[in-house]
Order: C-alpha cells, then sequence, then structure tokens
C-alpha cells in the first residue's frame, strides 16, 4: 500500500495535471524514468552540497547549484509535456558538469563512470523513436571524456583531496552510476518484457480474428481481392479462384490487367464506370457483373469494395469480395420469362376469346341462314348446292377447332424427342393433304436426303411442316402454268435447315413481319383464321427453333425452318 502510495505521489509530481490523460505506455515510463533520474541526481547534489559544507570546502557549491537548478527544470518541463525537451535540459548540463568536475578531481574518484552512465540513459530515454537524440548525446559524451581524459590542458588546476575523500568518492560514484545503469538496463528489459507479451497478445488476437475471419468466409460463398495500386497486383483468395473453376493457389497473385480479361465485354463498360466512381469521387463500389470462367464460360457475381486513400487523396489500395449470385440471376431471368410469358398469355387470351368468338359465330350463323333458305326451297339441285356450301362452312368450322387444339396443346405439353427420319414424315405430311382443296393443282417436291434423320418431337414438327404446306396450297397461283412445292434439308452443325419453297401469289414485304401474329389476316379476303402460321412459330420456338420467310409479290414465297439437331445425324 505505502508503494503505490509512493509511485502515485511519484507520478503526480512528473505528470502534474497530465497524469490522468490518456498518454501512450511508453511514453509514460520514459517520462517517469526521467522524473526518478533527476530525483536521484537532486540527491545526489544535495548530499555532495552538505558535505562540502560539512568539511568546509565551498568551491563545488556554484556546479550542484546548477544542476539541481537544471534538473528542477527538467521536472517543471514534464509537467508542461515537453518530455524530449526536459531530457535534453536534464542531460547535456549534468554531463558538461561532470566533464568539468575531471578537470578537477583525480581521475580516481571515477567520475568516468557518469559518462557510461550517461550513454545509457541518453539510449534508454530517447528510445528508437529519438534515436537521433540519442546518437548526438552520445556523440556529445565522448566529446567530453575526450577532452577531460585524453587532452593535457586543463580548465582548473586540480584540487589537492586526501586518499580517504578520493576512496570514499569513487565508492559514491561506482555505487550511483551502477544503481542508475541497473535501473536503466532493469527499465529495459521490462520494456522487452512487455513488448513482447503485447505483440504476443496482439499476434494472438489477430491469429484469433484471422480464424473467424476464415470460418465466416467458408461459411459464405464469398471470395476476397486485394488490389495494390502501388505495385498494380491483385491478390485473389483461393474462394475466388475455385467459383472460376481454377486450382486453390492458382489465381493468387495477377496483374491488375487481369480483370479486364475477366469480366464479360458487356459488363466492362459498367465496372469501369463504377470503379472510376469510387476511385475518384468515393461514390459506393458494388456491382452485378459476369466474370469469365477457366472454362470460359460466365458466372454472374456480386461485386463489392473499398478503397483507402492517402492525404492527397491517392488510392493506395482497396479490398473487397465477390458473391457467386449465378443461381439468383437464373431464377431472376427465369421468373422474368414468366412474367413475359403471363402477359403474352393475357394478351393473347383477350385475343383469342374476341377472335374466336368471331370466327365460331361466323360459319354458324352462314350454316343456319342455309338452312332456312333451304326450308322454303324445292329445287332438288338447289337444295344440293345449299348443302354443298354447308359442308363448306362445317369443314372450315372444323378446321378452325383442330387449330385451336393444336395451339392448346403445344402451350401445355412438354417436347416428346424420337428420332425421326425428315424423308418420311414429310411424305406423310403431303399424303394426308391430297384430299385438301385445290391440292391436285399443285405440284409437290420432297428433296429431303432418305437417311437424314433428327431428334425432335415428332407431333409438333409434323404440324408445322402441314401448315407451311397448307398455307402454300390457299394461297396458290392459278395462272402458273405448274404451281409447286418444294421441300429441301440440309444437315448443319447444330441445326437441320428446312426450306419450303412455293410459286404461289407471294407476300407483300411491308406485311411479311406479321404474318406469324395470332389472327393475323392480310385483308378480308384472306381465307383461314390465322392461326396456322402462328402456332407454326409457337411449336418452332418450342423445339428451340427459328422460323422466317422471305417472299416477293407474285413470285412465291420460301419458308425457312432451323431445329436444332439434337441426336440429329446423316450416316
Amino acid at each position: 500500500m505505502a508503494l503505490e502510495r509512493l509511485k502515485s505521489f511519484l507520478q503526480n509530481l512528473y505528470l502534474g495535471k497530465h497524469k490522468g490523460q490518456e498518454l501512450d505506455d511508453e511514453t509514460q515510463q520514459t517520462a517517469v524514468l526521467t522524473g526518478h533520474l533527476v530525483l536521484v541526481t537532486l540527491f545526489v547534489c544535495v548530499f555532495y552540497t552538505f558535505l562540502e559544507i560539512n568539511i568546509g570546502d565551498l568551491f563545488y557549491l556554484p556546479f550542484y547549484a546548477m544542476i539541481i537548478l537544471f534538473s528542477i527544470g527538467a521536472l517543471l518541463l514534464l509537467r508542461l509535456q515537453r518530455y524530449t525537451l526536459a531530457k535534453s535540459v536534464f542531460l547535456f548540463p549534468v554531463i558538461t558538469i561532470v566533464a568539468l568536475f575531471t578537470s578537477i578531481e583525480k581521475h580516481e574518484t571515477g567520475l568516468y563512470l557518469y559518462f557510461i552512465a550517461g550513454c545509457l540513459c541518453a539510449f534508454t530515454l530517447f528510445g528508437y523513436a529519438q534515436r537521433g537524440y540519442a546518437i548526438f548525446t552520445v556523440l556529445y559524451i565522448l566529446l567530453l571524456f575526450s577532452l577531460s581524459y585524453l587532452l593535457d590542458h586543463q580548465l582548473f588546476e586540480p584540487v589537492n583531496v586526501s586518499e580517504e575523500y578520493v576512496r570514499s568518492s569513487f565508492i559514491f560514484n561506482f555505487l550511483i552510476s551502477t544503481l542508475a545503469s541497473v535501473a536503466m538496463l532493469y527499465y529495459l528489459m521490462h520494456v522487452n518484457v512487455r513488448s513482447k507479451r503485447h505483440l504476443q497478445a496482439t499476434a494472438d488476437e489477430l491469429k484469433e480474428s484471422r480464424n473467424r475471419f476464415e470460418l465466416a468466409i467458408l461459411g459464405s460463398s464469398g471470395g476476397i481481392w486485394d488490389w495494390n495500386a502501388k505495385t498494380q497486383e491483385l491478390f485473389l483468395s483461393p474462394r475466388i479462384a475455385s467459383m472460376l473453376g481454377y486450382k486453390k493457389n492458382e489465381l493468387r497473385l495477377v496483374e491488375s490487367d487481369w480483370i479486364l480479361k475477366a469480366i464479360h465485354p458487356d459488363d466492362f463498360d459498367r465496372f469501369e464506370k463504377t470503379f472510376e466512381g469510387h476511385v475518384k469521387k468515393k461514390k459506393p463500389f458494388e456491382i452485378e457483373c459476369r466474370f469469365r470462367t477457366k472454362s470460359g464460360e460466365y458466372l454472374w457475381m456480386y461485386d463489392t469494395g473499398h478503397a483507402e486513400w492517402d492525404s492527397n487523396g491517392k488510392v493506395l489500395r482497396m479490398v473487397g469480395t465477390v458473391v457467386d449470385i449465378t443461381k439468383r440471376k437464373k431464377a431472376e431471368h427465369a421468373l422474368k420469362e414468366q412474367k413475359e410469358m403471363l402477359e403474352k398469355t393475357n394478351n393473347e387470351l383477350d385475343r383469342f376469346v374476341y377472335s374466336t368468338s368471331h370466327d365460331l359465330r361466323a360459319p354458324l350463323s352462314s350454316i343456319l341462314g342455309l338452312i332456312n333458305i333451304a326450308q322454303v326451297s324445292c329445287d332438288p339441285a338447289e337444295l344440293r348446292s345449299l348443302l354443298d356450301m354447308m359442308k363448306g362452312r362445317v369443314d372450315a368450322l372444323n378446321t378452325f377447332i383442330d387449330e385451336i387444339i393444336d395451339y392448346s396443346r403445344n402451350s401445355r405439353t412438354g417436347i416428346d424427342k424420337t428420332t425421326v427420319s425428315l424423308f418420311e414424315l414429310v411424305g406423310e405430311v403431303i399424303e394426308s393433304l391430297q384430299y385438301y382443296e385445290n391440292y391436285q393443282k399443285l405440284v409437290f417436291h420432297n428433296n429431303v436426303p432418305k437417311n437424314l434423320t433428327l431428334c425432335t418431337d415428332r407431333g409438333r414438327l409434323k404440324i408445322i411442316l402441314n401448315n407451311i404446306f397448307v398455307n402454300a396450297i390457299k394461297y396458290h397461283d392459278p395462272h402458273q402454268e405448274e404451281a409447286f412445292v418444294s421441300l429441301d434439308a440440309e444437315m448443319h452443325k447444330h441445326w437441320v435447315m428446312i426450306r419450303v419453297e412455293d410459286n404461289g401469289i407471294g407476300i407483300d414485304e411491308d406485311i411479311q413481319s406479321q404474318i406469324f401474329d395470332m389472327f393475323f389476316r392480310a385483308s378480308e379476303q384472306s381465307v383461314g383464321s390465322g392461326l396456322g402460321l402462328y402456332i407454326t412459330k409457337e411449336m418452332t420456338e418450342k423445339l428451340g427453333g427459328q422460323i422466317s420467310v422471305t417472299s416477293r409479290k407474285g413470285h412465291g414465297s420460301t419458308f425457312i425452318v432451323k431445329i436444332p439437331v439434337g441426336n440429329s445425324r446423316t450416316p
């Protein structure tokens, strides 16, 4: 308890009102040590002052008084937090006066021991952070030592003292310098131990933080990147390498231009704009973009980061994370497609209800009108003509109902892939149309290689070909010497191209882009419901294919259907 009170009293004496303020540990300890050395020096001076007065020798009193004044000044500077100046005010005058003493007393008194203690004191008080002051002080001490012991010239005449005085002075000087040196060495050892403990504690804390951080990273789907703006090097964590299909340390340290090759070209401008906005304007850096994997595919990543700037606003480094959001983006894309499909379905449903009600009602109204005429007619020939017209209306109604069924099945049923001989399928379609009105007026050419097969939905492909052929029959040119429909097919690497050409009346160029729309009719005189080519396009896209048309009015039309190869082959 008494030791704690003494310690508190001395700290209050040295630090004064700054005792309770936040000082770093090393500054506070060196300030307290400086205060201790100043007190020891005061004690020595006071001791020698009383000793000199007791023996009646007053020659040294002015020197002791100077040391006492400088020591008190050092204590005052400590209390004012002028720590470096306090050390200088204490060390330099004391060492200088000690050097003067060596010109007065015999060397046997051991005053040179204070030079050793002074050198040790300089490095202890100033420390490594102020090693320049320490080295300068040591050089100053060595200079004084050289002047005092190596030169013959002395400022004062040596004082004649007794052997007993020499002996007692040596013992006292040895004890004081030794105790001071031991105190400083103990302080240095104490600082070293405290530093080791602090470093160990810091290392343990860093290790624990690193382990916690690594566990957090492993528990998430994110990876870490670190960009050094000075060296232009980009560190990528093993997690990022793994996400992109590389080995663990294959992308550990790369050049910063690696990002130029990794980001999808369509996302690069957006990425660069976001990056520049953060680096130059300190806007948040977060972006969703695609990164190329080792295999050449692209993954969607959520990339975030934060830079560190110097006092001039120049970027020093930037650290961030990337998270694989490919599944989320696919889900968003699927949701978007479903939304668009739903909107399309709703729009088509509205048109479907309106058009079907009209197309169903029109043949029925026509049949009722014909029945009313037949009821009042007695002419057998007229009745036969009326029955033929009724049959035509029923056939048209039946065809329309078949198209509605095809449309419904296409939107509700999945793909049923089988191996299909295209030559045989085309033959079936042509044969099924032989009783179709005006069929006999056209010549059909099946130019498909007999060995060409493809893996696709046979039912849908048959409807596609049937609708294109029916369209060619409906709009054939009766003025042609030989109306024809010709079908060719070619096998390509990824798809089969089916080409259906006719020499019919053709299609106006300004309406060619509309012929695949639901219920589209070029004019009121157009035959059919307007569903045939729409269903053809829908079924083609259902198979993952494409359909297009080129036509010239009065010169015929050519339909191109591309179907993915699947397991298609030509032996």
